[in-house]
């Protein structure tokens, strides 16, 4: 961390702290959405083409609240298939 940012040490020992002993569980679902929202936009770039909007993507993800990942994929179908004026 000390290569690639700015932290100081004491933030970068924070942050190490924190994800490795305190919440290694909150560090690992962050990653496991990370991961699927960016598959998420994948499937969607290669479905729309040239039509893909990443606000638009960005405002279905974000704008109906937080929601289970297995429910938010159905939901990025849902708006994959409406941009594209197809019935899902």
């Amino acid at each position: 961390m000390k290569q690639h940012t700015f932290q100081s040490e004491t933030e970068i020992n924070s942050e190490s702290l924190r994800y490795s002993v305190d919440l290694p569980g909150q560090a690992l679902a962050y990653k496991i959405g990370v991961d699927k929202i960016e598959e998420l936009r994948l499937k969607a770039k290669e479905r729309s083409g040239n039509k893909f909007d990443i606000r638009a993507f960005h405002h279905a993800v974000l704008g109906s609240g937080a929601m289970p990942l297995s429910i938010l994929e159905k939901h990025i179908e849902w708006f994959v298939a409406s941009e594209q004026g197809n019935r899902y």
